[in-house]
């Protein structure tokens, strides 16, 4: 497994992104992953965002992201592989 990073921008009609629909497309495919509202920016114009941090393997991540595009109409959501993600509890 690997982690990794999806990039999603506004939807392209209304420039906005529904939080709550991106987090309900991602838990078809995942039991635990961390969605961050951002700010991106395309064409020099800033628009809302989100980052998901997920850790699965690639062809599971590749399919959320295609499923992300299709689901959201989007012509691309980036995906980053990132440093895997360590967990730290109390002794």
């Amino acid at each position: 497994m690997s982690t990794f990073n999806l990039y999603i921008g506004a939807d392209n009609a209304t420039g906005e992104i529904n939080l709550d629909l991106v987090a309900s497309i991602v838990a078809e495919n995942h039991q635990a992953f961390t969605l961050v509202s951002a700010r991106g920016y395309w064409q020099g114009k800033p628009e809302p965002s989100a980052i998901v941090t997920i850790e699965d393997d690639s062809s599971v991540i590749r399919a959320t992201a295609e499923l992300l595009c299709y689901r959201l109409r989007q012509d691309a959501v980036g995906i980053q592989e990132v440093s895997p993600i360590q967990f730290v509890a109390p002794r």
